[in-house]
């Protein structure tokens, strides 16, 4: 449950039995809501695990902290590995903005939309072995930064910088050895205020973006994500 300033964040499970309601499945009684944790962002992925098993990824909503919570054939460990890592503090500092892992499962972004405050994009390691995040790697810190997503090859981030005439897509190349030289590879491959704030790379290898306010019915998308530049 998340409502940023004005309420709740808050991490819950519900138990669904697949057997029950003939077979429908139903949620299983004193198994519904059970509290978790609290004081988190919007932020919350899925990331597969080296060893069959998933890793449900959440972040701290006012400083630098993930909680992965492994999920595996002996259900929910509800005592997260915790990854202390980021540069952003304050209140709700991380609150608003999206999570995303690299199809490889081996990099992590974390973008920050606090219009005149805390705002940003950092890059990380993640080991999906462990659930540990690591190596933060700063790529800005003067933009509001929303949406955000990763190329299939592994080797572009794309990252939505949203503004009040619209919104800019910036792309990095993140195969570079050093944070200089990824934020100095940054293309701003478009700008228009007919994108939207999220991105999602599709099973078709195309990375699709919502319409503005995402009620008209509508999907752009990046032909090419593994492509440099405005290719």
């Amino acid at each position: 449950d998340y409502a940023g300033s004005f309420g709740y964040s808050h991490l819950s499970y519900s138990i669904v039995d697949t057997t029950l309601a003939g077979g429908l499945g139903d949620l299983v009684p004193g198994s519904i809501g059970v509290p978790i944790t609290s004081g988190l962002s919007e932020k919350m992925i899925a990331v597969a695990s080296d060893h069959c098993s998933i890793w449900v990824l959440t972040h701290a909503k006012d400083f630098g902290e993930f909680y992965a919570y492994e999920i595996s054939s002996a259900g929910l460990n509800t005592t997260p590995v915790i990854s202390t890592v980021g540069t952003f503090s304050g209140p709700e500092a991380y609150t608003i903005g999206m999570m995303k892992a690299s199809p490889d499962r081996r990099k992590i972004v974390c973008n920050s939309y606090i219009v005149g405050s805390i705002q940003g994009s950092e890059l990380y390691d993640f080991d999906p072995a462990t659930g540990i995040v690591s190596n933060c790697q700063v790529l800005n810190t003067t933009a509001p930064f929303y949406g955000a997503e990763f190329s299939p090859d592994n080797t572009k981030l794309y990252s939505m910088d949203v503004t009040s005439s619209g919104a800019l897509l910036a792309q990095y190349d993140i195969t570079l050895p050093t944070t200089a030289a990824i934020i100095a590879s940054r293309i701003n491959v478009h700008s228009s205020p007919s994108l939207g704030t999220d991105l999602k790379l599709g099973p078709d290898g195309r990375i699709y973006t919502n319409a503005p306010g995402g009620f008209t019915g509508q999907l752009d998308c990046i032909t090419s994500p593994n492509t440099a530049g405005v290719a």
